[in-house]
């Protein structure tokens, strides 16, 4: 399974690896605003692919690699309004409060 979303910088990847789990990777070279790789800057000048690994442990719904920024929807709750505030960030992590993400 490959799943990819082209932005103008910077493209999204989801595939899975050689013990067949999947992952999301990041692609792309653009130093004036590399945060959308999902890394710091010393890391985007270090190649051109990065793996996301920060969504290891979600299942990923859907994805898309926009122009300065990425939007990842990952599974949750069935009824939208249950745990609204509530964001599970790990496995042993739950916090509440609204979710931002840089």
């Amino acid at each position: 399974m490959m799943r990819v979303s082209a932005g103008l910088d910077h493209s999204l990847v989801q595939a899975k690896d050689a013990n067949g789990k999947t992952k999301l990777y990041s692609l792309g070279k653009e130093e004036s605003n590399y945060k959308h790789l999902g890394c710091s800057k010393e890391q985007a000048n270090e190649g051109v692919y990065r793996e996301l690994s920060m969504f290891n442990d979600f299942e990923i719904i859907d994805f898309c690699a926009s122009h300065k920024y990425n939007m990842i929807v990952i599974a949750g709750d069935e009824n939208i309004t249950d745990g609204l505030y509530e964001h599970k960030l790990s496995p042993n992590l739950t916090v509440n409060g609204l979710l931002h993400a840089y």
